[in-house]
């Protein structure tokens, strides 16, 4: 067996998780085939295939971007198998003019921001004057499922009135919020959050 070309590399995120190798030429442990392998040691599992190492790696640096990247976790019901998709940081917007609301997303959000604040003064916007928008005129809508129709939609609870744009229904839930509540199939309850991406 071809020896690694680099020595096992630990990571500084967890001392029970760590990057083991990665290699060209290795013989691949499970089918035998020699390829570049990239190998992730996740507590008693060993990912060798890179699909799966990028999932892992995905979770375990996941903690690390909470402040600045949103991260989507599924919501499954333990009985039935139903789920629901959440985002954990909402749909930031600008509302200028009144009702018309600008959005801005990671990683693109300071340039948009900056893109919508030159509409509003009119010239290249100076940081105290994105800052002075973003007090005044900024909000942060975040997704409701409504149990009536099932439909998913985006509301800001300060300003917007909680109920469904599609059937007018009144019951309406964040989909963060949806573990350890009723499913909205059947009798069954939403289980802890599956993480599953990063944005």
């Amino acid at each position: 067996m071809a020896s690694p070309r680099r020595k096992p590399t630990p990571s500084s995120a967890s001392s029970n998780h760590k990057l083991l190798w990665s290699s060209i030429g290795i013989q691949h442990p499970l089918s035998g085939n020699r390829e570049g392998v990239f190998c992730l040691e996740w507590g008693e599992k060993r990912c060798f295939s890179l699909a799966e190492s990028i999932l892992g790696l995905l979770e375990l640096i996941q903690p690390f971007f909470r402040k600045t990247m949103a991260a989507c976790y599924e919501f499954t019901c333990d009985r039935c198998g139903f789920s629901v998709e959440a985002w954990d940081d909402g749909n930031p917007y600008i509302e200028y003019p009144k009702g018309k609301r600008h959005h801005f997303y990671h990683p693109g959000e300071v340039y948009q921001i900056k893109e919508i604040a030159r509409t509003i003064v009119g010239h290249e916007p100076t940081r105290q004057e994105c800052d002075d928008i973003l007090k005044k005129y900024a909000g942060n809508e975040a997704d409701f499922i409504c149990r009536s129709c099932l439909k998913i939609d985006q509301y800001d609870e300060r300003k917007d009135p909680l109920v469904c744009k599609h059937c007018g229904g009144e019951s309406i839930e964040r989909t963060f919020d949806l573990v350890g509540k009723k499913c909205l199939k059947c009798d069954g309850i939403f289980s802890e959050g599956e993480f599953t991406a990063i944005s």
